[in-house]
């Protein structure tokens, strides 16, 4: 299982904004229970994806940022998203205060807007994040 979504860089401003289309295959675990029997794409999935997108744009301007997502200001669902359609993603860098970015994130299938999210991003130490990972997975040794 990966939590990982790369889809297809269409334009970015390194730091500032990105685009890019992803397709889903419609096995992905995450469309079996939700909904049984009608399944959508959970919106936590759609705020990973913008979140994801953000990190790429970042990382495009300085490879040794490592974001971690901080905050969702605002998370509004227009429209459900099903396996099989193509979703274009936008993400805007709005702000940035002390290696923390403020971006903006729309989803759109087709010309119909899905959802919109407000989202904060911080610069973390990748050093912090690993040895938290492996206290918490071996129990501090």
């Amino acid at each position: 299982m990966s939590f990982k979504f790369e889809g297809k860089i269409l334009f970015c401003e390194p730091g500032v904004l990105a685009q890019s289309e992803y397709r889903f295959t419609g096995t992905e675990f995450f469309f079996r229970d939700h909904f049984e029997n009608y399944p959508v794409l959970p919106g936590v999935i759609q705020v990973e994806l913008l979140a994801q997108l953000a990190t790429h744009c970042l990382r495009s301007k300085d490879a040794k940022i490592f974001p971690v997502l901080l905050s969702i200001r605002s998370a509004n669902f227009y429209r459900m998203i099903k396996p099989t359609d193509v979703c274009l993603l936008k993400i805007q860098k709005e702000s940035e205060v002390l290696q923390a970015f403020e971006f903006s994130g729309s989803i759109y299938v087709g010309e119909e807007l899905a959802c919109q999210v407000r989202f904060i991003v911080k610069n973390g130490n990748q050093d912090d994040f690993v040895r938290a990972y492996v206290e918490a997975n071996t129990g501090g040794v």
